[in-house]
């Protein structure tokens, strides 16, 4: 969708190997750091700092990565982030197939990350529901924050 949309660069980080499609890896744009965990990237291991990051991450709560995010972007980066309340709230609070049903959960998921970027100094301008159900129909939802 970035390239769709005019981006200079892409940096496609993944922790995974062979994540991108051929058609997106084979892209002049793209710059691929595959085998990178997030969490241990510094300003220095990019290429340059970010303008505008977005970020899916599986498995993992966003409270982790929220922090390398500000870290790493531009001053005036915009950042959109996919907040998966499966990987927010915890293993015990999750029912079958890994959902989290409970609205008042996923919803407190929304704000512990909210609570997050701003403590990590982001701006966050807006939230709401992703137009994407998530793996075995979980709700999720879309944050936008600037630094």
């Amino acid at each position: 969708m970035l390239l769709r949309h005019g981006a200079a660069q892409v940096i496609a980080l993944d922790v995974g190997h062979g994540q991108l499609d051929p058609k997106i890896a084979n892209d002049g744009r793209i710059i691929e750091m595959s085998g990178v965990n997030i969490r241990d990237v510094e300003v220095g291991d990019l290429p340059f700092r970010p303008e505008m990051i977005v970020s899916d991450v599986s498995f993992i709560s966003l409270t982790y990565v929220i922090p390398v995010i500000a870290r790493i972007a531009a001053d005036d980066a915009q950042i959109v982030l996919l907040v998966k309340p499966q990987f927010e709230v915890g293993k015990g609070n999750l029912g079958k197939n890994g959902i989290v049903e409970s609205e008042k959960l996923r919803e407190q998921a929304l704000r512990n990350v909210i609570a997050c970027a701003k403590s990590n100094g982001l701006d966050v301008r807006a939230t709401g529901p992703s137009p994407i159900e998530g793996m075995h129909g979980n709700v999720e939802y879309l944050l936008y924050a600037v630094k």
